[in-house]
C-alpha cells in the first residue's frame, strides 16, 4: 500500500516498532513510503512496518513509523495549508540576497503549484511543495549552493525552497547574460530555470533563425529538470510541436499567473516600507530638465547633438547620439546630481545590463527608482531608464534614447527585469559634536562588528539599533536606550571581556573614527539602511534558538540579519 505523512512534514523512521528505538531516517513528504505491514508494540500503539525511498530509483530502507502519523496515498490529497502572505514575504527577502526578482518567483510557483504546497509527481519521482522541487533536484541544487545550512529535509519548508529558488534564477540570470550577452526576458528565464542553459540557449538561437523549425529538429540534449514544467515539457516531447509553440505556451503560462497572484503582491508591496531618502531625487530632477534632447538625423560632422555626446563622455568617451546612450543618460543624471554620495556610486556605464548592479533591489519602487529592462532589440544589453509610473501592462518610464529622444514612454511590465535604489542622503554634516547617542553607538559598533571586513558590515549593525528604536516599548526610544538595554548588546555586558577596551578606546583607532563616523550619520537619520528593516542578527558561525526555521533578510559580511523576531 502507497502511504503518504498525515499532517506533518516529517516524521522518524525507527529500527523497531518502539519510540525507544534508533532513529535510522527522517521522513520527508517527498519521500516514496510503502507500507508492509500494520504492527502493534506492547503499549498498544499502532505502527506501520514501511519500505521507504528517497527517489524511484533508491534502494528502499525498512523501518518503522507510528501510524498516526501516516495515511493511504491517495491522487487528490489536499495541500498542506500555505500562508501566501508569509511565503511572498519569503520570496521577497530570498530575491533580494541572492539576485532574483519576488514576482518572477512568485510567477514560477503558481505556474508550477497554484502556490500550494502540495505533494505531486515529476516524471517518476515525487514532487513537494510551491515550486514542486523533486529531492534529485534539491539534492543537486544543495550541492550547487555548498550551504551547510540547508539540508535534504528542509525541502519540506516553503520558506526554504524560497531561498533555493531564488539562488537558482539568480544563477542563471548570471549564466545567460554571460551566455547570450543580454539579460533574460521572464520567458527565456523559465525556459533557462526549467531545463538549463544548454537546452535554452539551443531554443533561442532556434527561434532567433527561425521560430517555426520543429523542436525534434534541433537535436537537444537530453531533458535534466530543474523545474517540473509539466506544460512546457509536454510541449518539448510533442513530435510536430515548433519553437514558437514552446515559447508561446510558456508567455501564455507566465501571463495567467501574473494575473493569479497580483493580490498577493499588492498586499505584500503595502508592507514594504519606503526607501529611507524620501522626496525626488537628485538624479530625476536632472532627467526632468533635459527632457526633449533628441538625436539629430543623419551622419557625420554636424549630424550629433553634443548634449547627448556629454551623456556619453560622463560614461567614459564623447561618442555620437547614433550609438546607443539610455545608460549614459542615466550616468549624466547621476554625475550631475551635486550629491556626493550619487556620485560616487555612478557607475559610469554604457550598458544598460550593468545598472543590475546600482544601489538596491526593490519591489515597490517610488518615483525616480531606476528600472532596468530586458532586451526588447537585438544586440541590446536592455534598457535603463527612471520610473515615472505602471499598471498591470505598461511601465512609464523616464529615460534617454527613447524614440531618439529624452521623453517619457510606455513598456511592457513583462520586460521588467529589476527596479533599484540608492538611499542618497545630503552631504554628511560637518559638526563635530559627539552627542550621548553617537558616541554610545560608536562603541557598540566598534564592540560588536569591528571585525567586519567591510564599512557596510558595521553600517549593518548600526541600522538594527536604528530600527529598533521604531519599537520603544520593546527595546527603548533612544539609540543609547537600545545599545545598552539588559543582554541585547553582548559588548556592554558586565564581565565581557570587550566592555574595558570599547570604554577605552579613542578615535586614534582608525576603525573606531569610522564608527564614529558612521554613527553621526546614523543618529542624523541620514543612514541607508542595508538589511531592509532588520531588527536582529547573529554571526554565521552560531544559530541562536530564535533563528531556527526563520530566512534571514540580509546576508553581510559575517552576520546574518532577520525581521519579524518575536
Amino acid at each position: 500500500m502507497k502511504l503518504t505523512l498525515q499532517n506533518a512534514f516529517s516524521v522518524k523512521l525507527r529500527s523497531d516498532a518502539s519510540t525507544n528505538s534508533a532513529v535510522l531516517k527522517t521522513v520527508l513528504n517527498s519521500h516514496i513510503i510503502d507500507g508492509i505491514k500494520e504492527v502493534i508494540d506492547d503499549h498498544g500503539n499502532q505502527w506501520w512496518q514501511v519500505e521507504v525511498r528517497s527517489s524511484s530509483s533508491a534502494p528502499p530502507l525498512k523501518g518503522f513509523i507510528l501510524a498516526q502519523f501516516l495515511k493511504e496515498a491517495t491522487a487528490g490529497d489536499p495541500p498542506i495549508p500555505l500562508d501566501r502572505k508569509g511565503f511572498i514575504r519569503s520570496l521577497r527577502f530570498a530575491a533580494i540576497i541572492y539576485g532574483s526578482n519576488r514576482d518572477y518567483l512568485a510567477v514560477v510557483a503558481q505556474i508550477e503549484s497554484s502556490m500550494q504546497n502540495i505533494r505531486g509527481t515529476s516524471g517518476s519521482e515525487v514532487a513537494i511543495g510551491p515550486f514542486q522541487f523533486t529531492p534529485t533536484m534539491w539534492a543537486e541544487l544543495l550541492a550547487s549552493m555548498a550551504d551547510k545550512e540547508l539540508t535534504n529535509e528542509a525541502i519540506a519548508r516553503p520558506s526554504t525552497q524560497a531561498l533555493v529558488a531564488a539562488y537558482h534564477s539568480g544563477r542563471n540570470i548570471t549564466a545567460f547574460l554571460e551566455k547570450r550577452g543580454v539579460l533574460p526576458t521572464r520567458i527565456e528565464l523559465y525556459l533557462t530555470d526549467a531545463f538549463g542553459m544548454d537546452i535554452a540557449d539551443a531554443v533561442l538561437n532556434a527561434r532567433d533563425a527561425d521560430a517555426k523549425k520543429k523542436l525534434s529538429e534541433l537535436s537537444l540534449p537530453a531533458i535534466k529538470h530543474f523545474l517540473p514544467a509539466k506544460q512546457a515539457t509536454a510541449i518539448i516531447n510533442k513530435n510536430e510541436a515548433t519553437v514558437e509553440d514552446l515559447l508561446n505556451n510558456i508567455e501564455a503560462q507566465i501571463q495567467e499567473a501574473t494575473k493569479a497572484i497580483a493580490p498577493d503582491l499588492k498586499k505584500d508591496n503595502a508592507d514594504i516600507p519606503p526607501p529611507i531618502s524620501s522626496g525626488e531625487p537628485p538624479w530625476l530632477t536632472v532627467a526632468l530638465k533635459e527632457s526633449g534632447q533628441k538625436e539629430i538625423p543623419g551622419t557625420g560632422p554636424g549630424n550629433s547633438n553634443k548634449r547627448i555626446e556629454e551623456y556619453h563622455d560622463s560614461a567614459g568617451s564623447p561618442d555620437p547620439d547614433d550609438v546607443p546612450w539610455c545608460a549614459s543618460f542615466v550616468s549624466f543624471c547621476m554625475a550631475n546630481s551635486d550629491n556626493p554620495m550619487i556620485i560616487e556610486n555612478n557607475l559610469k556605464s554604457k550598458l544598460a545590463s550593468d545598472w543590475m548592479h546600482w544601489g538596491e533591489p526593490i519591489d515597490n519602487p517610488p518615483i525616480g527608482a531606476l528600472c532596468v529592462m530586458s532586451p526588447m532589440v537585438k544586440g541590446s544589453s536592455g534598457h535603463v531608464g527612471f520610473f515615472i509610473k505602471w499598471d498591470s501592462k505598461n511601465v512609464t518610464l523616464l529615460g534617454g534614447n527613447q524614440g531618439d529622444s529624452v521623453c517619457e514612454k510606455d513598456f511592457p511590465v513583462n520586460k521588467i527585469r529589476s527596479f533599484r535604489w540608492l538611499n542618497w542622503k545630503p552631504s554628511l554634516p560637518t559638526s563635530t559634536t559627539k552627542d550621548e547617542n553617537v558616541d554610545v553607538l560608536a562603541r557598540t559598533l566598534w564592540g560588536e562588528a569591528r571585525g567586519e571586513p567591510t564599512k557596510q558590515g558595521r553600517e549593518a549593525v548600526a541600522s538594527v539599533v536604528l530600527n529598533r528604536t521604531k519599537e520603544p516599548d520593546r527595546f527603548g526610544g533612544t539609540v543609547k536606550e537600545v545599545c545598552k538595554k539588559r543582554k541585547q548588546f553582548s559588548c556592554w555586558n558586565s564581565g565581557d571581556p570587550n566592555l574595558p577596551k570599547l570604554l577605552k578606546v579613542t578615535e586614534s583607532d582608525p576603525v573606531f573614527a569610522e564608527c564614529m563616523a558612521i554613527a553621526t550619520t546614523a543618529v542624523a537619520a541620514l543612514l541607508a539602511d542595508p538589511t531592509s528593516g532588520a531588527t536582529h542578527y547573529h554571526a554565521k558561525s552560531i544559530t541562536p534558538a530564535w533563528a531556527i526555521g526563520k530566512i534571514p533578510c540580509a546576508r553581510i559580511g559575517s552576520h546574518l540579519f532577520y525581521i519579524n523576531i518575536p
